[in-house]
């Protein structure tokens, strides 16, 4: 009788170790879940992102031009400036705010410009 006793505890001590080693190898193969960065405003710029940049990480249009300041990173220019593309119409009532019209003067004198009329 003591014999059997002993049998049965080696055999739930043995079930314990395998159910514990069984636990444990299942929390290390999990992968973690990241921690989301945080974008306070939504604009698709984190805060870290924002920072740099100089502009608000709790407005998403930091210069109040209607444009969100991750259109603009997106498009290449300033996300400070409320008059992206130069052409003298502040970006909120620009139809095509990344797009320099033909008549402004910095268009005509913009690097790379080649003139195709001549003056004939």
């Amino acid at each position: 009788m003591l014999q059997s006793h002993a049998s049965r505890i080696m055999r739930k001590i043995l079930l314990l170790t395998i159910v514990l080693a069984l636990m444990v190898a299942c929390q290390s193969s999990q992968t973690p879940t990241p921690t989301p960065i945080p974008d306070s405003d939504g604009d698709g710029l984190s805060d870290p992102e924002e920072r740099p940049l100089g502009t608000n990480p709790l407005r998403a249009d930091s210069d109040v031009d209607g444009l969100t300041d991750a259109a603009k990173v997106a498009g290449g220019t300033n996300p400070l400036n409320s008059e992206t593309d130069g052409g003298g119409v502040i970006d909120d009532d620009d139809l095509f705010p990344f797009r320099m019209p033909r008549w402004s003067p910095s268009y005509a004198s913009r690097p790379g410009r080649v003139e195709t009329h001549s003056e004939a």
